[in-house]
Parts: structure tokens; C-alpha cells; sequence
């Protein structure tokens, strides 16, 4: 059975829509085979979507919207829990070793360290300009 706050809700839940079947006896979930025999983990999204079907009861996750009813066009959907989503970014140029992109990255990233210093300059320019009179006063 996989951990986490999932698992013990989806139990508490087929027992509770489901109860006792006088054709299949006790309701529970099986997160070890699907209803064809199967392995129930698929580690494919491919693979997963194939086995949404009419004997596998339910199938996790299957994410939707949160007004959503249907899913697949005939199949019931009821969302449990809403999720923020979730995006990756991977950089896909990298070198063989660690180091070399970390050297890549710095290297390429010379713009920003000219801007800064461009910047930088010219506030020192403006603070220079601006306090160049004021050292000549007395008080």
C-alpha cells in the first residue's frame, strides 16, 4: 500500500460508496494488480491511460478541473483534491561534467555582469557629479 494522506482516504472511500457486494464479498482497493490481473503501477502515461476502462474501478492520478464530470468522455470524474499544478524547467544543454556547465553558465551569462557594471558606473558618475561643488564650501 503507498504512503502518504491519500491512500487510507481512497480505502475509507470504496468501502463507503461501495459497502458489500454479494457478488464480489468485501470492498477494497487493490494497489498491487488492476482489475485485468495486471501490474496497477504503470510507468508509462501511455500505458496508465490504456488501462482507464470498465474493469478497473479506479485509477489515480487523473488529473482535471475543477468543475469537471465527465472524464475521457464516459467516465465518471469526481476530483479529490485540487492541485496547483506544477512546472518544470530543465536545462537540456549541459556538459558531461558539473563543473563545465557551471563554468558555461557563468561565462554566458556576461551581459548581465556588463549592465551591472555599466550601471554601477554610472551612479558613481551621478553621485561624483553631484557632491563634486559641495567639497569645495567651507562651513
Amino acid at each position: 500500500m503507498p504512503g502518504g494522506l491519500l491512500s487510507p482516504f481512497v480505502d475509507d472511500m470504496a468501502v463507503t460508496c461501495c459497502q458489500f457486494c454479494k457478488t464480489h464479498g468485501e470492498s477494497y482497493v487493490d494497489y498491487e494488480f488492476n482489475g485485468e490481473g495486471g501490474p496497477a503501477m504503470q510507468s508509462k502515461k501511455d500505458a496508465f491511460k490504456g488501462k482507464i476502462d470498465h474493469v478497473t474501478d479506479f485509477t489515480f492520478p487523473v488529473y482535471g478541473f475543477k468543475l469537471q464530470e465527465i472524464f475521457s468522455k464516459e467516465f465518471k470524474y469526481t476530483g479529490i483534491i485540487e492541485s496547483p499544478g506544477i512546472a518544470h524547467v530543465i536545462n537540456m544543454n549541459y556538459g558531461t561534467q558539473i563543473s563545465t556547465s557551471l563554468a558555461r553558465s557563468v561565462l554566458e551569462s556576461w551581459p548581465l555582469f556588463a549592465v551591472s557594471a555599466l550601471l554601477a558606473y554610472l551612479a558613481a558618475f551621478a553621485v561624483w557629479i553631484t557632491v563634486r561643488n559641495v567639497s569645495n564650501l567651507t562651513i
